[in-house]
């Protein structure tokens, strides 16, 4: 009778010790911290990070760039994928297939709250190219797909848009001193060094364009 006490006792801490190692709050962990569910595949973004990946499956190779503008006063941070895809296994703009940018919020940018309400506005994407020109121009771009990712309480979902660019939308980027935009109710501005990146890959990317006769 007086070891069975001690036997619990030492259950209990060996289970406190096993839950506690699955998801230790600290600096390694931060979503234990936060509360808030990592969202996989959204959380892995570093701006200005270009990759270059082979999808044996597709026959396809997509260019990837990431921009992570600075996060404006009082709303949260904004990401845009830059990804183009070309046939075959070596990046040859004679190749290309299709430009997509996809667009999320920064992981733990919590200071909004994602209401389910927000699914009744819009998720069009705005893009301002030298708005400080009188000649500056305004891109709209509606979404091909969108939807709210990650295994969170309702409201907490990271919501996710993808847009089709065409080349000539991209050779107009490329061409930009400013870039600004609005995209899933939170504005941006594109850095100078964002915007020398987003003409490289659209260097790297788009094929010549043809001469004039």
């Amino acid at each position: 009778m007086t070891r069975r006490p001690r036997v619990i006792a030492a259950w209990f801490a060996v289970a406190y010790a096993v839950l506690s190692g699955l998801a230790p709050a600290s600096a390694s962990n931060p979503s234990a911290a936060s509360g808030q569910i990592d969202a996989g595949y959204l959380a892995d973004v570093r701006d200005l990070n270009t990759t270059v990946t082979y999808a044996s499956a597709d026959d396809r190779t997509d260019v990837s760039l990431a921009l992570v503008p600075p996060i404006p006063a009082g709303g949260p941070g904004i990401t845009l994928i830059f990804r183009a895809r070309l046939r075959g296994r070596s990046v040859d703009p004679a190749q290309l297939d299709e430009i997509v940018v996809r667009a999320h919020y920064t992981i733990h940018s919590d200071d909004r709250r994602r209401a389910v309400g927000a699914l009744a506005t819009s998720h069009q994407l705005q893009i301002h190219i030298d708005p400080q020109d009188a000649g500056g121009i305004s891109l709209a771009f509606y979404p091909a797909t969108w939807g709210y990712f990650g295994f969170a309480a309702p409201g907490d979902e990271i919501p996710v848009a993808f847009f089709s660019v065409t080349p000539a939308d991209l050779r107009a980027l490329a061409l930009a001193h400013v870039v600004t935009g609005e995209v899933l109710w939170t504005r941006f501005s594109l850095t100078p060094e964002e915007i020398a990146a987003l003409r490289q890959f659209a260097a790297t990317v788009l094929p010549p364009q043809p001469k004039a006769d």
